[in-house]
């Protein structure tokens, strides 16, 4: 069966353009850093496994916590709101939607609020050149 949604009118990158942007782009040392962490894996998750036996209870539940985590992943929590603990999910589309734009007015006007701090900041810390006296405003 044919591809429902082919891209059409499509050019490939030209000579030199890359797929994707340098940020993503892995180079030479982050792959040699991925293969010193990876060969220190075993020791890593052994030392896990020693402080499991820790006297601290707060450390062991650390480890085990750690341990859990990579063998099998972090746990997921759905989300609650206030009106009777439902999960975002239980929701009908319409309030979902509602709680998403919430969010976002609220993320958006967090932004807003560090962006002027730092600007005020910047202001602080900004040296206004003093006026240049000339021989003839004496």
């Amino acid at each position: 069966m044919a591809n429902p949604n082919p891209v059409r009118n499509c050019a490939p990158f030209p000579k030199g353009v890359q797929s994707r942007p340098a940020s993503v782009n892995v180079t030479a040392e982050m792959r040699e850093a991925v293969k010193i962490a990876r060969a220190k894996t075993p020791k890593a998750m052994q030392t896990l496994i020693d402080l499991l036996d820790n006297n601290s209870a707060s450390i062991r539940l650390q480890a085990s916590q750690a341990i859990l985590a990579r063998v099998f992943g972090a746990p997921t929590q759905p989300l609650k709101i206030e009106e009777g603990n439902t999960t975002l999910e239980e929701l009908p589309r319409e309030q979902r939607m509602q709680v998403y734009r919430d969010a976002a007015a609220r993320f958006e006007a967090a932004i807003a609020a560090e962006s002027e701090a730092e600007e005020e900041a910047e202001r602080a810390y900004r040296i206004e050149p003093a006026p240049l006296k000339l021989a003839a405003d004496k």
